[in-house]
């Protein structure tokens, strides 16, 4: 995995930015030396009294002395250069720039001339004043809190709530049971001769779900454009996947190699339309014995059949025995198919040729697979939770823990492959069918049917999509967004100046003049710009950004097609100025899609960066950043699931990867910025509805929690490990933060509902402790697992906890 180098460090470079940076790092280097001789704890290199601070004093403020004069030189510069340009206007900014200047330096020389001529019982107190004065004219390298303001959800989306599952027993439709069945069901879904629409194009059209791109082209090409051909390699190759609604597109549906039928059709009708052959989406709905359907998705317990739909957003009516104690399948289960309009009657679709066409419906997502069950010897190794956390480690907890398990690992995986199927010619009639009766529970085997149409589109409405509303609450921006079209591509929230005087003006080393406004571009295209126009001392702040996402609902139970909203279980703070990623969990191998990606970055070097940070490159990194962490997370918890033969099934969750800045200050003013540190907040979107985890035998046991558990651990270790392995830099994570204090021996507290008192004695914040208390209140049953103090690592101070 290659280290992608960061070049840019600092904005802008001017001389008055220069000598602002070296002013900086004088008061900084006093406010710590102050600290210190105000706890009485010189630094050992300095070697230095108590009571030679006096003199130390005198010598630092000789040295701001020195400055000042460069300063006041730089500012005059500056000044006839605006004056020259007849900028009249920014002429009145930087004279009231210079005022605050001069105060505020005056404020500081006076407090420092305070504490050489204090004396023994006055100087602690000047030291204290002194101090004050430095945190006002130079906060604080740390993100400070953030903007009380959120960004705002839209008010027309309603929130997402888990209706309960519909049921209907075999006694309550076996009126029409009959009618269902062969031979009248063999007609019902028999190639339609209605006639071609009056307007072919719009049959053959691209949109944001039936994305035609090279890769799409090129297979379509080596399949020689028969539609035989294309249905068969969709049929063979792209693995189904439950999850309502349009999510990956034609595009990322084919690099990953999966999908649902929402997306799997919308690849088959990418192939089938750059081929020049109409298609057209029909949404309806089948009923389905509960054996098809547990095959279909992975398990062998009906509960855990209806749990994969149920949680994945599937609209779903189960279908239960008279006495409604066996679930015998799904009486109604919407589902996406494709009707392609092609010839049929000689060839049977072999050939797109010029004879009569009817609509051909096909659906290449519903398919059968073979498995290898695998045997049981992992269950019987527990995860070495002490022995992992004792010292800091380089394996990922679910890489330790599969270390821990003897044998052949591989005879213990059970897997699934899709059982291959040779198309002569396109199959005649879905592949829904009914016989085999079951005369005790009165339902044939197989038993699957088509149960009619519920919309025919020629494409996708807003309505079917995933949706993303992304926003940052201080700056007054958000973003509204299809994740089909997005789906992979970058999404920055940046900082650039407001018009292109601004940038101009930042451009000539003003930057102090400028003006800011917060930005969203999608693969470099602005698609957003904040309401508020920020200053330069709005820069380095601190505000909330967050992700809302927005779910598809059926049009049955949603008429204005508004979706409905996920909840968000925190918002990140991320620092005005620096730059943003807003990275959405695909829920698929993207190796791919980060291979693109890093050629992405070679593709945009030579194109213009227009913010304080280059979203560009840096954007792009921290892109690449967020999808290898979803990718490693992802792909271990789906092994350590399977050797224990679980099926594990992500929900959609983001993170926000950040290039934090800390701003450069003159007394008070910011005359630039400099790039800090890189930071990961990851989170899943529905705190109640989180991955979904089931034994795939529907055996019960503690295996369940204790997976949990690893996955959760392996989530924070990647936290820290993907910012080491993109930057090459030291990071921490709260999993490495519990190792951490381990080694050093301090003590590490598991508290209780019943033991929640010990948190008082902990040094961590307000908000964390109330988080806490709210949490074990809600919880009880939960437990909290966090050092008893904070842990240094390199330059960063802090500490981490465990739910």
């Amino acid at each position: 995995m290659p280290h992608l180098s960061i070049s840019q460090r600092s904005v802008p470079s001017s001389n008055l930015f220069l000598v602002s940076k070296g002013f900086e790092l004088v008061v900084r280097d006093m406010d710590v030396y102050l600290t210190m001789a105000l706890k009485g704890q010189m630094p050992v290199s300095e070697g230095l009294p108590l009571k030679d601070v006096r003199g130390v004093v005198q010598q630092q403020k000789g040295l701001l002395l020195e400055m000042d004069a460069d300063i006041v030189k730089a500012l005059s510069e500056e000044g006839k250069r605006l004056k020259q340009q007849g900028a009249s206007s920014l002429l009145e900014q930087h004279e009231v720039f210079i005022q605050r200047y001069r105060q505020n330096m005056d404020n500081l020389l006076k407090v420092l001339e305070q504490i050489i001529k204090a004396d023994d019982g006055q100087l602690f107190l000047e030291i204290e004043a002194a101090l004050t004065c430095i945190h006002q004219l130079i906060p604080p390298k740390e993100l400070q809190e953030p903007h009380p303001s959120l960004p705002e959800p839209p008010t027309n989306v309603p929130p997402f709530i888990q209706l309960p599952m519909d049921s209907v027993t075999i006694d309550e439709i076996s009126s029409s049971f009959e009618e269902e069945m062969f031979p009248k069901n063999k007609k019902q879904i028999a190639p339609s001769l209605q006639s071609a629409p009056i307007d072919e194009s719009i049959l053959l059209a691209e949109t944001p779900d039936i994305q035609i791109t090279p890769e799409i082209r090129a297979l379509a090409e080596k399949l020689e454009h028969s539609p035989v051909k294309i249905f068969e390699w969709v049929y063979n190759n792209i693995d189904y996947t439950p999850y309502y609604g349009s999510f990956k597109g034609s595009q990322h549906t084919l690099l990953e190699k999966s999908g649902n039928d929402w997306d799997t059709c919308s690849l088959l009708m990418a192939l089938y339309r750059v081929s020049n052959i109409p298609c057209r989406y029909v949404r309806g709905v089948i009923r389905m014995d509960i054996e098809t359907a547990m095959n279909w998705i992975g398990v062998k317990n009906p509960q855990a059949a209806g749990n994969v739909f149920y949680y994945s957003g599937y609209p779903i009516t189960s279908l239960l025995s008279s006495d409604r104690q066996t679930l015998l399948g799904f009486s109604g289960l919407e589902h996406v198919i494709v009707e392609a309009y092609l010839p049929y009657g000689n060839y049977r679709g072999i050939w797109n040729d010029s004879t009569e066409k009817i609509w051909i419906p096909l659906d290449p997502s519903f398919k059968n697979y073979e498995y290898t069950e695998g045997n049981l010897n992992a269950r019987n190794v527990d995860f070495a939770t002490s022995t992992y956390y004792a010292k800091v480690q380089e394996l990922s907890p679910i890489e330790y823990h599969k270390a821990q398990i003897t044998g052949n690992q591989k005879e213990m995986r059970i897997t699934r492959q899709i059982k291959q199927k040779r198309f002569e010619f396109l199959p005649e009639v879905l592949p829904y069918y009914g016989s085999n009766m079951d005369e005790d529970k009165g339902v044939y085997y197989p038993y699957c049917i088509w149960r009619g149409s519920l919309d025919t589109l020629t494409s996708l409405e807003e309505r079917h999509r995933f949706r993303i509303f992304a926003g940052a609450g201080y700056s007054e921006v958000e973003a509204h967004l299809s994740f089909p079209d997005a789906y992979g591509k970058r999404l920055i929230l940046s900082y650039e100046p407001a018009t292109e005087n601004d940038k101009k003006v930042m451009d000539e080393g003003h930057f102090y003049l400028a003006k800011f406004k917060a930005v969203f571009r999608l693969d470099g295209e602005k698609i957003a710009e904040g309401k508020k126009e920020l200053s330069a001392r709005d820069i380095g702040g601190t505000e909330l950004a967050g992700i809302y996402p927005i779910y598809p609902i059926p049009k049955e139970k949603d008429a204005e097609g508004n979706g409905a909203i996920g909840t968000v279980t925190k918002f990140t703070r991320v620092s005005v100025g620096g730059c943003h990623a807003f990275v959405v969990d695909t829920n698929g191998d993207t190796d791919r899609l980060i291979e693109n990606r890093i050629q992405k970055i070679v593709d945009d070097i030579d194109t213009e960066n227009t913010g304080l940070v280059d979203e560009r490159v840096i954007g792009e990194i921290l892109n690449i950043a967020g999808l290898r962490y979803f990718n490693n997370c992802e792909r271990q918890a789906k092994e350590i699931a399977s050797l224990n033969h679980y099926y594990y099934q992500p929900r959609i969750s983001n993170a926000i990867l950040s290039q934090r800045i800390s701003p450069i200050m003159l007394a008070g003013n910011v005359t630039g910025i400099e790039l800090t540190n890189e930071f990961i907040d990851a989170d899943v979107w529905d705190d109640k509805y989180g991955d979904f985890l089931c034994p795939v035998e529907g055996v019960g046991d503690k295996k369940e929690r204790n997976l949990s558990i690893l996955i959760g651990a392996n989530g924070s270790y990647f936290e820290h490990k993907v910012l080491e392995d993109t930057f090459d830099v030291p990071a921490v994570s709260t999993v490495k933060i519990i190792q951490l204090a381990n080694e050093r021996g301090i003590a590490i507290r598991y508290i209780t509902a019943d033991t929640i008192s010990v948190l008082d004695g902990i040094g961590i914040s307000n908000a964390a402790k109330k988080y806490i208390r709210n949490c074990l209140t809600e919880h009880p049953e939960r437990v909290i697992i966090i050092p008893e103090k904070e842990i240094e690592y390199h330059d960063w101070v802090g500490i981490g906890y465990i739910v």
